[in-house]
């Protein structure tokens, strides 16, 4: 049985994409699950992050054919396996039918993505399972994860939609009203921690810089309940 591919995508800047990304990679890997993070974004935070800088082939190089995802694979110190991205792969658009064969050699592959429209998105709901949407309690939050959704497949399998509610204690009435008609509403929600922005600087989760920490517990939980959900737990 394949793994499940996750789309991790807000359009809005600011909504935690790369930090739910690398977060939840790091939790499913303490888990014991075989995990495969590929950066897709350009500007390669979760690249970075997790500690390699000027990466020699990226998912361009992959995607347009030039190397297989094995030979781009590298293995973080926090025991999941990096498809890493760079500046260079800003336009990219080729082939992403490779992440369907990783999918089948790993439990879960989860997608960073580029803020703002991208033929990349297009191209990554055609082969995603689900869709991940970090939600701030903002409406310009609101409005990139509503754009996120025009991006899902017209035809074929439409991706399953969870809406991950990030930096806050929990979404205002009004925001969670519309959020429900988006996808379903994972919990708990992820609090604001300034621990995050501490583990970026030390270029780690905040599960490895601060494993006590309210928003490493969160993604831990929220880890959890997705491992559930897919039955992989």
């Amino acid at each position: 049985m394949s793994g499940a591919i996750i789309v991790v995508s807000n359009l809005a800047g600011g909504s935690g994409k790369s930090t739910g990304a690398l977060s939840i990679a790091a939790a499913a890997a303490e888990y014991g699950k075989n995990v495969l993070l590929v950066d897709a974004d350009p500007a390669a935070t979760c690249t970075f992050i997790t500690g390699v800088e000027n990466p020699r082939i990226t998912t361009l190089e992959i995607a347009n054919g030039s190397f297989s995802y094995e030979l781009a694979s590298i293995k973080s110190a926090e025991r999941f396996n990096l498809i890493p991205s760079a500046s260079r792969s800003f336009g990219l658009d080729g082939d992403w039918d490779w992440l369907k064969t990783a999918a089948e050699q790993c439990d879960l592959v989860i997608i960073d993505t580029p803020t703002g429209p991208s033929q990349v998105l297009s191209g990554l709901m055609n082969v995603a399972t689900h869709l991940l949407i970090p939600l701030e309690n903002s409406f310009l939050s609101l409005r990139g994860a509503l754009n996120s959704k025009d991006f899902l497949p017209a035809l074929g399998p439409t991706p399953m939609v969870w809406v991950l509610p990030n930096k806050c204690d929990g979404l205002d009435p009004e925001l969670y009203a519309i959020a429900e008609g988006i996808g379903k509403i994972m919990e708990p929600a992820i609090r604001a921690d300034s621990a995050v922005v501490e583990a970026q600087i030390s270029l780690r989760s905040v599960l490895a810089a601060a494993p006590q920490s309210p928003a490493a517990s969160d993604y831990r939980e929220v880890t959890y309940l997705i491992l559930e959900q897919l039955g992989i737990f």
